[in-house]
């Protein structure tokens, strides 16, 4: 059976040495990011938001306290 991936990430936090987690927001990025020969890579909610045409609701949307006039 192959070992997990939480297993092995738990391995490499364990192992001491610093790792260089680049940032990922897509498919390609993160492709890259492996041919590139990074071990681990990271996403982000805001990073994941910032992709084209797609907004974060929470940036564009004011809260009810806001938006309430008067």
């Amino acid at each position: 059976m192959a070992e997990k991936k939480s297993t092995r990430l738990r391995a490499m936090l364990d192992d001491g040495d610093t790792l260089l987690a680049p940032g990922v927001y897509n498919g390609l990025s993160a492709r890259l990011v492996r041919q590139a020969g990074f071990a681990v890579a990271y996403a982000s909610g805001g990073g994941l938001a910032r992709r084209p045409r797609v907004p974060r609701p929470g940036l564009l949307t004011p809260p009810a306290a806001i938006s309430r006039v008067g």
